[in-house]
């Protein structure tokens, strides 16, 4: 069974390579750990860097050292070898022949090249496959338990808020500071404040530590997790993750790993000191936070500002440490010597002996026997080898040849084609040119003479054969409807839209008549862009005028995609006049049309572009309850929000905002609706308190009543200030109905 073979091969390479990387591994790390210690001056960031590259370097010894697992051939019955002997004798015809000797394979020890007397300590022959399904499923309880932290994370991230507008404006300072974007944003289920990043890093704070802590806490404790993420720890410590549970038996990789978790706390703590100049109050706030926090119960894939009990006793006593390199950055010459030194290591291991050897499948025997015993001859088969040999390399070198060939017959023929085409293209210019009026110019070409007439009686003769000639020179020249049957009898419906391009292009001097049967023809095109670019084509003329962009609205109607529908729509309300009622209904009905939210969205925004008009405007309103995206939605309200709006149109806005979903959405719409139209508006600031009892989130009611509070707090409305109080009732958040009701309070002793 050879497939059996190569696994348990595989298997025996493999424990090999782990074997023998544990003990180079812990060499590795006990020869950069006695300088290290000796480093006193070395800042964190450099203690991490360099044994962050440490750890990498134990991970990738065992696939540079060790030997690589052999394809075992077919293995005779008999497991002997049979080798030459020293002694000579006779053979078949006389010729000299070497006398064969057998000796076993079987050897218990595998003797070192260049040390004869040495030989390795081998694992018994039943083990390797074993070991290696023991060692592939911890690995693979490891890294289930890492795809669980990554979906873990990626919840949090979506269940998180947005910080407070308040906490937020504090902190923007710093956050320019990082070279990445990072979200601040807080949750109820996080006991600590934690950075998330990867993707659309985030650093998230408890909401019940936030009332509780000072602004200069909440700064330490921020700048703590955006040295975090510019440092770019969540990448390492994913990196550094991956090779635990890979090695999670190697004892070098879990003392390396927990020193990194340490160096990497201490190596953002000095960012912090470095930001605020300020250690003692940062230990202070440590212990603060420790005193407020319980343990986590969050993934361990995110750095925090909060780890075990040891380490934060050891991040404390660096912090109150005066002598100690607290400078952020990493040291150059030290990190440049780190790395000759582990790249001689890795270069070293790949050329050393392997201590641990596993034994692998015995190859096939090797049969030394002489040419003579086998009746064969040696010169025969050597020219038969040699016109083997000559007799492949003439195939191969045929088959290349006609490779190329082929190749460039393959571009001849591409050549080909483009020049066909090209020409086909040409010709169906010129045909429909030249059958809209060649003939006129070639009458042209010849003067006409007046005549003259001697005499009143020759006149009307004369007359009468101008009269013949105009008729004769009329029917020379094809009319639209002719050309027209000319197109549609073309039997491709790439020739026939080429064709009608051509007939549609011109202005009101040049141009071909826009009839019916030329939109019936357009219609009648099999391909949605075929249609698209002729209709294009229409609105490129410059006597268009308002029936023929209605004939244009009803063609729209025809095509399939909504990419095509939306692009000519937007074409015709940029050529429509600002007045014209019906090409704004029509675009409206084209609207009705569309099945892609974006789409809608986009052609409802041209609209609001357009001059204000009470009638567009309620025309879109109506139109945003085809859009199903909740986002598409706000983005046209959000524009309705900055027009002039009356009763009607008002009615018609709260109406369409019944179909938001998102919680952030509503707040934003009514916010801008409140900014454009509520300064003493009393029915907008009405229908606004009214409708944000929609609103499931209990921070964005409060924030829009905070903005609301100042136009309020200045009126002496009781209605008002009743529906006010009702809409402050209505937040669920304690603490979100006292920020409101303070900020009131404030504002009403201000006027006094």
């Amino acid at each position: 069974m050879p497939h059996l073979s190569v696994f348990v091969d595989l298997s025996a390479a493999i424990v090999e390579a782990l074997l023998n990387g544990l003990w180079q591994g812990a060499l590795l790390t006990a020869a950069v750990a006695v300088p290290m210690a000796s480093a006193k001056r070395l800042n964190a960031a450099t203690r991490y860097a360099v044994w962050f590259a440490v750890l990498v370097t134990v991970a990738v010894l065992p696939l540079v050292s060790g030997r690589l697992p052999t394809v075992p051939a077919p293995v005779l019955a008999r497991a002997d070898r049979v080798v030459p002997a020293p002694a000579a004798a006779p053979a078949m015809g006389g010729a000299p022949a070497a006398e064969m000797e057998t000796v076993s394979v079987e050897e218990p020890f595998a003797p070192v090249a260049g040390y004869p007397g040495w030989t390795l300590p081998q694992v018994p022959d039943s083990w390797p496959v074993g070991l290696v399904g023991i060692w592939l499923g911890f690995a693979g309880y490891r890294l289930a338990g890492i795809v669980n932290g990554l979906r873990a994370l990626r919840r949090l991230k979506a269940r998180s808020l947005p910080l407070q507008s308040a906490y937020r404006e504090a902190l923007e300072p710093w956050l320019a500071t990082t070279p990445r974007p990072v979200r601040l944003c807080s949750a109820r289920e996080v006991p600590v404040p934690v950075a998330v990043g990867l993707f659309n890093p985030t650093v998230i704070l408890p909401e019940a530590l936030l009332a509780q802590l000072s602004d200069s806490e909440l700064e330490q404790i921020v700048l703590h997790e955006l040295a975090h993420l510019s440092r770019w720890d969540d990448w390492t410590n994913l990196v550094q993750k991956l090779i635990e549970a890979l090695l999670c038996f190697h004892p070098a990789v879990l003392w390396i790993a927990r020193r990194l978790d340490t160096e990497r706390e201490i190596a953002c703590d000095d960012a912090v000191i470095a930001a605020t100049g300020k250690p003692i109050p940062y230990a202070a706030c440590l212990a603060r936070l420790i005193e407020l926090t319980r343990a986590s119960g969050t993934s361990r894939l995110h750095p925090g500002v909060l780890s075990g009990t040891s380490q934060i006793r050891r991040r404390v006593e660096m912090l109150l440490k005066r002598d100690r390199n607290t400078r952020p950055r990493l040291s150059s010459p030290i990190l440049a010597a780190a790395a000759a030194a582990l790249l001689s290591a890795s270069a070293f291991a790949v050329q050393m002996v392997p201590v641990v050897a596993v034994p692998r499948p015995e190859a096939a025997p090797d049969f030394a026997v002489a040419p003579a015993q086998l009746d064969l001859d040696a010169g025969a088969f050597a020219a038969d080898f040699e016109r083997a040999r000559q007799e492949l390399e003439r195939t191969e070198q045929r088959r290349e040849a006609e490779y190329a060939r082929l190749e460039l017959e393959h571009a001849r023929h591409e050549a080909e084609y483009a020049r066909m085409e090209a020409e086909f293209e040409g010709m169906a210019k010129r045909a429909v040119a030249e059958r809209a009026a060649p003939k006129v110019a070639r009458r042209v070409e010849a003067p006409v003479a007046i005549a003259t007439f001697e005499s009143e009686e020759d006149a009307p003769q004369a007359f009468t054969g101008v009269v013949l000639a105009t008729e004769a020179l009329e029917e020379a020249i094809p009319s639209p409807q002719d050309v027209l049957a000319a197109i549609a009898s073309m039997p491709s419906a790439s020739d026939r839209a080429r064709a009608l391009s051509a007939y549609a292009e011109g202005d009101a001097q040049s141009g071909a008549p826009l009839t019916p049967a030329f939109f019936r023809l357009i219609e009648g095109l099999s391909a949605d862009d075929d249609r698209r670019r002729v209709l294009s084509t229409i609105l490129e003329r410059t006597d268009l005028d308002e029936s023929v962009l209605l004939r244009v609205l009803r063609s729209v109607r025809s095509l399939s995609a909504d990419g095509s529908k939306r692009r000519v729509l937007v074409e015709v309300l940029h050529l429509a006049p600002p007045e014209s009622e019906a090409v704004v209904a029509g675009v409206l009905e084209g609207i009705d049309t569309l099945t892609s939210s974006g789409d809608r969205r986009r052609v409802l925004g041209a609209l609001l572009d357009l001059p204000p008009s009470e009638s567009v405007t309620r025309g879109v309103l109506r139109a945003v309850h085809g859009i199903a995206a909740s986002g598409d939605k706000a983005n046209v309200l959000l524009k309705a929000a900055g027009l002039p709006l009356d009763a009607g149109g008002l009615a018609a806005f709260f109406d369409a905002y019944a179909g938001v979903s998102s919680s952030s959405d509503k707040r934003r719409v009514l916010s801008r609706l409140l900014e454009h139209q509520g300064g003493g508006y009393r029915p907008v600031i009405l229908g606004i308190l009214e409708a944000m009892q929609s609103i499931p989130s209990s921070d964005d009611r409060a924030r829009l009543l905070l903005r609301m509070a100042p136009q309020v707090a200045t009126t002496h409305d009781p209605t008002l200030l009743a529906a006010f109080y009702r809409a402050c009732d209505s937040i669920p958040s304690a603490t979100d109905r006292r920020r409101v009701l303070t900020r009131l309070g404030q504002l009403a002793v201000e006027q006094l």
